[in-house]
């Protein structure tokens, strides 16, 4: 097996979300079609990709990288801009890479400016992305990527 790490896998995929303002990435077609290459180097051809809200769950469920960039596009309809920075890379476990977010943003109908704290777990099998889950609720990503325990002690 290739020995390179999966944090290393996912970096050409990560790059535009990094700083970017996602909405100007997400309409302009070169720039998702940076995105498409640099995720078939390293997705399976049966990458899952989770969009899921804070209290809300699952908010959507797409399929293959271009259902990865058709997520994140329809997520970023929301919005009239928004940028990510990402704050923590870590390889959860070795098989699932956590990555913790600053998402500030401006809505796209109201125009109210937010900021949250966001995360990412993305998990492999044999060196290829399996699955990309985006999390509003960033203890949620936490407890999905093993770093804490399902259930808070003494409750």
């Amino acid at each position: 097996m290739d020995p390179q790490t999966n944090v290393a896998r996912l970096a050409g995929a990560l790059e535009p979300f990094q700083g970017s303002d996602l909405v100007v990435v997400f309409r302009d077609e070169s720039a998702t079609e940076r995105i498409r290459r640099a995720l078939e180097k390293v997705a399976a051809p049966d990458l899952v990709t989770l969009m899921i809200g804070a209290d809300r769950g699952l908010t959507g469920k797409f399929h293959g990288v271009d259902g990865f960039i058709e997520g994140w596009a329809d997520y970023c309809q929301t919005f009239k801009q928004l940028r990510t920075e990402i704050t923590e890379v870590a390889e959860a476990q070795s098989d699932v890479v956590y990555v913790e977010t600053r998402q500030i943003g401006v809505t796209a109908t109201a125009g109210v400016e937010l900021e949250y704290q966001a995360a990412a777990v993305f998990r492999f099998a044999d060196g290829a992305l399996q699955q990309a889950e985006f999390h509003l609720d960033r203890n949620a990503a936490r407890r999905v990527a093993g770093l804490e325990p399902d259930h808070p002690s003494g409750g």
